[in-house]
C-alpha cells in the first residue's frame, strides 16, 4: 500500500431489490475517492439527502452524522488519501468539499480521466496502481501542503486538548491562526480545532470497538484530550446520534484504520 493510500474499502448490497443503508459514518481526517459501479448511493445528514449515480467523486470531510443508503447492487470503492495530497492540485477549496461527494471531473480532472478509462470490475489493485502513478508524477507539493501535513500529525495527537494542541502548533511554527486556518481550509477541507476534536472521537470509537479496554468510559476520554465523560459524550451525540455507552460495530460504521483493505456487505 502507497504511504499516501491510507485504505481501501469496498462496501456493496447484493439485494436485487432492496435499498440498504450503513450506520452513521465517522470523520477520519481522510479524503475519499469514490466509485461507484452498477447503481447509485445517497448520502444522508441530518439535514438532507444527497442522491448520486455511477460515476467517480471524491467524498469531502465528514463533520456531521452522515449514513451512506446503497440502491440494490450497488457497489461502492472508496480508496482513502491524505488530503494534503490532493489539495494542491484540486480545482476546488477542500472546505467548499465537506459532507458530500463531488464529480472527481470538477476537482481533479487528470486523475479522472486516467480512472474513467478502467472498466467496472476492475480490482482494487489496479485502481491503486494509477492513483499511486498520479499522485507520483502529476499531484503538486507546495508548502501550504507540507504545513498542513505536519499540522495534521501534531493535531492528530489525541492526548491533549484541542485548543491547546493548536496553541503549541502556533508557538512551535511561529505562524498566525489565520495562517494555519488558511492552510487547512484548502489542504485539509476543516479547520483545525474541528479537525483535532473529530481526530479523538475517532480514536475513541476505534478503540471501543476494535481494541476493548478493561478502563472506564471516563479514563478513555480523559485520555484523549477530554475533560471528562460528560464532554466527550455530548462531543460523540452531536456528531453521530449516539450516546457514548452505546458505542459499537452496530451503532457506528467504522472501518478499521489499521487495516489496508475490506470488503463490508450490507445485510
Amino acid at each position: 500500500m502507497h504511504s499516501l493510500i491510507k485504505k481501501i474499502w469496498i462496501v456493496g448490497n447484493p439485494s436485487g431489490s432492496e435499498t440498504r443503508q450503513t450506520q452513521p459514518m465517522v470523520f477520519d481526517g481522510s479524503l475519499e475517492i469514490v466509485i461507484a459501479e452498477h447503481a447509485g448511493f445517497s448520502l444522508l445528514t441530518s439535514q438532507n439527502r444527497l442522491d448520486y449515480s455511477e460515476g467517480i467523486f471524491l467524498g469531502g470531510q465528514i463533520s456531521q452524522r452522515i449514513s451512506l443508503e446503497l440502491k440494490p447492487g450497488a457497489r461502492l470503492i472508496f480508496i482513502k488519501v491524505d488530503p494534503w495530497v490532493l489539495g494542491p492540485s484540486s480545482h476546488r477549496p477542500l472546505h467548499e468539499l465537506q459532507n458530500r461527494c463531488t464529480p472527481l471531473l470538477t476537482v481533479l480532472p487528470d486523475l479522472h480521466r486516467r480512472l474513467v478509462r478502467l472498466r467496472p470490475g476492475t480490482s482494487p489493485a489496479l485502481i491503486e496502481m494509477v492513483i499511486n502513478h498520479w499522485i507520483e508524477t502529476e499531484s503538486r507539493r507546495p508548502e501550504k501542503a507540507a504545513l498542513a501535513a505536519y499540522a495534521v500529525r501534531q493535531l492528530s495527537n489525541t492526548a491533549d486538548e484541542p485548543k491547546r494542541t493548536k496553541r503549541q502548533l502556533l508557538e512551535a511554527l511561529s505562524i498566525s491562526s489565520r495562517t494555519l486556518e488558511g492552510a487547512f481550509a484548502t489542504m485539509v477541507g476543516i479547520p483545525p480545532t474541528r479537525f483535532a476534536t473529530l481526530a479523538r472521537l475517532r480514536a475513541i470509537t476505534e478503540k471501543l470497538i476494535y481494541e476493548g479496554t478493561p478502563d472506564s468510559l471516563t479514563r478513555v476520554a480523559m485520555d484523549h484530550g477530554f475533560f471528562d465523560q460528560a464532554h466527550f459524550s455530548r462531543a460523540i451525540k452531536t456528531f453521530s446520534g449516539t450516546h457514548a455507552t452505546a458505542i459499537t460495530d452496530q451503532a457506528l460504521f467504522v472501518p478499521n484504520s489499521q487495516e489496508g483493505f475490506r470488503i463490508f456487505t450490507i445485510q
